[in-house]
Order: structure tokens, then sequence, then C-alpha cells
């Protein structure tokens, strides 16, 4: 997984603790996030932009605008599509190009990474928490 993968995935925890009280991310919310962790405001806003793109979020714009959660509970597959390409490079084995995961594993390392893909396009962000 990268850092964006990473980074994706805490926003999108914040989103649905924040979408239990008032649901929207301000701008204000967004430097609350930013701030404790060491990040970048603007690099967090992009990976809101691209979780936006892949309809997880919606946003508003204005003073008051911001990002709210549009999908209360996604995948985890759905978030890191958002960002990458992850789950997609988990179906091909990086040792045996051509090998995608077919019902079968090609090698050990596809061996493991079959339970941990299936996992991802099968279980909630909720779920993972």
């Amino acid at each position: 997984m990268t850092n964006t993968d990473i980074h994706a995935l805490r926003v999108m925890h914040f989103f649905i603790i924040k979408a239990t009280t008032n649901g929207y991310f301000t701008a204000a919310d967004i430097v609350q996030f930013t701030e404790p962790k060491d990040l970048s405001p603007s690099y967090t806003s992009k990976v809101c932009q691209r979780l936006t793109q892949a309809g997880l979020l919606e946003s508003h714009r204005g003073s008051k605008g911001g990002f709210k959660l549009k999908i209360p509970n996604p995948t985890i597959a759905a978030i890191l599509n958002a960002v990458g390409d992850t789950p997609k490079k988990l179906q091909q084995c990086p040792l045996h190009k051509n090998a995608v995961v077919a019902g079968h594993a090609c090698c050990g390392l596809m061996e493991a990474r079959e339970p941990f893909a299936s996992y991802i396009h099968t279980t909630t962000f909720k779920e993972s928490s």
C-alpha cells in the first residue's frame, strides 16, 4: 500500500467519525485533521478531491463549504481504488506479470495476497475499524 492509500483510509476514518456529528469536513477540519499528524492540508485536500471524483465524498463550495461523506460505509477497496490502483495490483502477480488471479494462485506470493484482496473487496470500512 502506498502513503496515499494510507492517507485516504485515515481521511475516510475521520469522515465517518465526523458524519456522526455534523457530517461536514470544512477547511478548518482539514487543518484540525492535519496539524497533529504533521500532514499537508493541501495534500489532504487533493486526496479529498480524488475521493469526491470517485463518488465517496461530495464537495460544497463557499465560505462554509468543504467536504461531506456521500457513501456512509464504503468498502476498503472502494477507498483504495479512488486514490490509486492497489486492489488491481493485488490481482496480478509481480513475479509472473501475465498470471492474473483466476480462482487459483500461480505461486506462494499470490497465495498470501488472495485473502487480503478478498478482505478489502468484501469488508466495509466500519467493519474493519
